[in-house]
């Protein structure tokens, strides 16, 4: 006998995070079958989730914020039944810090900053020529 019971989206991965977007990828083996397909976003901190209509076994999620841990879901509809995949969480790029400004005035030629976490580098000038140099990051 033919089911029309959709299969639940498999091996949800996360791929392709910027800043605003992700691309979320999953598997299905009966595509035959298969209405409607969206995929459901809500950042973590929320009780709302909002949805977009997919179509193929992938679908890129624009629009979000930077910096916030988000989740995701797929959800299959087939005949008016439906069946939807586990959650699975990432969470998009930080904006690169616009501010502060350091203004290096020579006669150093070397400066370390440790901006964040895990995060430093080094400035080494090699003209004596400037009086003063404006790093931003």
């Amino acid at each position: 006998m033919f089911s029309v019971d959709p299969e639940v989206p498999s091996s949800i991965t996360i791929t392709d995070i910027t800043q605003t977007h992700v691309t979320v990828s999953w598997e299905v083996r009966q595509t035959n079958i298969v209405n409607d397909t969206s995929v459901y976003y809500r950042a973590t901190h929320t009780d709302s989730w909002d949805s977009v209509s997919a179509t193929g076994a992938s679908h890129t999620v624009t629009s979000l914020q930077p910096g916030t841990e988000y989740q995701f879901f797929v959800k299959i509809t087939s005949y008016g039944k439906s069946a939807s995949s586990a959650n699975k969480t990432a969470t998009t790029g930080n904006v690169v810090a616009r501010q502060p400004y350091f203004v290096l005035n020579l006669p150093y030629t070397q400066y370390t900053f440790v901006k964040m976490r895990n995060l430093s580098f080094t400035i080494t000038l090699t003209s004596s020529d400037f009086h003063m140099y404006c790093a931003r990051f």
